[in-house]
């Protein structure tokens, strides 16, 4: 297991969405705290320009016609093989329709735990701290989970300018 830490980014029309920017933002603090890298993964096709946006340690770009349009089963795949190869500690997705698709199909098939609607993250003693809204936001639970896990992140919990620069 590495410290480091995956974000799947999100476009549409090849446009990033910010929810991509604030999670490179905080994948870079944390990995920080934890000793790792924060990893950006964009999927899509004609995006290398994109892939430069982020101010990440390393950016995985994967070029193909068949990733252009948002596709579970094709993201799933690939998602699953970037985990398997990169092992890393936490692996962030967007909230969203298309993270929610992937992120509990990846987390059965990975057996990594899965932290929905997180609104903060943090690191103390080599451990992560998932802080979730429950109850349409009107209560908060901490979740620690142990080992590799997943986390789809509401949209507007970190600043979007600290992921944007370059890798």
């Amino acid at each position: 297991m590495s410290n480091d830490i995956l974000v799947i980014t999100e476009h549409l029309n090849g446009k990033v969405a910010d929810i991509s920017y604030e999670m490179v933002g905080k994948a870079k603090a944390l990995a920080s705290m934890l000793g790792g890298q924060a990893i950006v993964a964009l999927l899509g096709s004609g995006m290398s320009a994109q892939a430069s946006t982020f101010a990440s340690d390393k950016t995985i770009y994967v070029d193909d016609p068949a990733l252009a349009q948002f596709n579970p089963e094709a993201y799933g795949k690939v998602i699953s093989q970037l985990i398997a190869t990169h092992t890393p500690r936490l692996t962030l997705f967007g909230s969203s329709s298309m993270g929610m698709d992937v992120a509990s199909w990846l987390s059965a098939k990975t057996g990594n735990a899965c932290a929905a609607y997180v609104k903060d993250l943090s690191a103390a003693g080599g451990e992560i701290t998932a802080t979730c809204q429950v109850y349409a936001g009107k209560a908060l639970v901490e979740a620690v989970p142990g080992g590799n896990a997943i986390a789809l992140i509401l949209a507007g919990s970190f600043p979007a300018d600290a992921g944007r620069g370059t890798t």
